[in-house]
């Protein structure tokens, strides 16, 4: 999922996350040709290929001026001489306190790095207990306004329902909260006043456990589960929705969320306002909810279709404004040049 011919691919057939289809991938559109792709398997998978592979990845990043070290990169990066930061995703929430090998190399990664890079408004908290990992920036996702956009499609003919839920989120109730999404959907059905359906992910280490609490809740026939879609067809499903739920346990989204957002679909999920002012600056028009009982209220609030359409509206507004790739792309060159050293560090952090 991390090559950037996901975003643009049609993959046809089941698609399997956890695993690399070199042949599918193949099929997918060609990447242009500055970017290069590593073969992490190019001299085989055995414990000697291992070692050989890292050495080819090693000589071919030594090339560069500057590594942009996404997890776990950064293990990797701090034993070569080309100056790095780290692009972290929230890595950060597993790693800062483990005592094995891999987990010591990776704080030491983040310690050696130039800056760290926070994608995760709720991540910001964690790091300023951290010793190591002083300089931090925010630097937002990338949302592409002209693949993730309001638009006509026939995915939704395929669902018999007044009002279509989509979940897109991994199943993985610690992280994404998928239990209280289902017992707050319960909680909306025993007053429901449309015919709702729910579609979720069967993905995730907690998938099974989904499927029988939907069972224990009696709630079974209102959910329909969706293996793993390439992107493209992702966006048909955000389009064929009518509201989407991401996640209601860590304070902040992924992509996800805002990708819907740009597809003028309110999205309901729980984000921590101390955490998105830090980071942004301004609250998003993100539907709220935490607890049971207020997934179920703003699943009904979003019965009202001229609802669902002002929040759809001012959800793409801002998407366009706060994940646009021009700001990116600006706050990235800022950063290299610190990195290069043509500037301060606090001419990165004010402009």
């Amino acid at each position: 999922m991390a090559f950037p011919q996901w975003e643009d691919g049609q993959f046809v057939g089941r698609v399997d996350p956890y695993s690399l289809d070199q042949r599918a991938l193949g099929t997918l559109r060609s990447s242009p040709p500055w970017v290069k792709i590593w073969d992490q398997e190019r001299f085989g998978n055995d414990v000697f290929a291992h070692a050989v592979n890292r050495i080819d990845l090693y000589r071919l990043v030594k090339g560069y001026d500057v590594i942009e070290a996404h997890a776990p990169f950064a293990i990797y990066a701090q034993f070569l001489k080309t100056p790095y930061v780290v692009y972290d995703a929230g890595w950060v929430r597993y790693f800062p306190f483990g005592q094995d090998s891999r987990d010591k190399l990776a704080r030491r990664g983040y310690m050696k790095a130039r800056a760290v890079l926070v994608t995760n408004p709720d991540t910001f908290y964690i790091f300023d207990k951290l010793p190591y990992a002083k300089q931090t920036l925010f630097m937002p996702f990338v949302i592409d306004l002209d693949i993730y956009r309001p638009m006509r499609t026939t995915v939704r003919s395929s669902f018999d329902c007044d009002l279509l839920l989509f979940a897109p989120s991994r199943q993985i109730w610690h992280e994404k909260g998928n239990d209280k999404l289902l017992r707050g959907y319960a909680k909306f059905l025993q007053g429901k006043k449309a015919r709702p359906l729910l579609i979720m992910t069967d993905w995730g280490p907690d998938a099974e456990r989904s499927k029988r609490l939907a069972s224990e809740l009696g709630i079974s026939r209102y959910v329909e589960w969706l293996r793993p879609v390439h992107k493209r067809e992702l966006v048909q499903y955000y389009n064929a929705a009518d509201l989407i739920l991401d996640q209601f346990v860590l304070g902040s989204y992924g992509t996800a969320a805002p990708e819907a957002m740009a597809c003028e679909r309110p999205v309901i999920m729980y984000y921590s306002e101390a955490a998105f002012m830090r980071s942004f600056g301004k609250l998003p028009p993100l539907l709220k909810a935490y607890t049971p009982e207020q997934i179920a209220e703003r699943i009904a609030d979003c019965i009202s279709e001229s609802f669902r359409r002002n929040i759809g509206r001012k959800s793409r507004e801002w998407v366009a404004e706060q994940h646009s790739w021009r700001l990116v792309v600006e706050k990235h060159k800022r950063l290299y040049s610190f990195v290069l050293g043509e500037c301060e560090w606090q001419d990165v952090t004010n402009a």
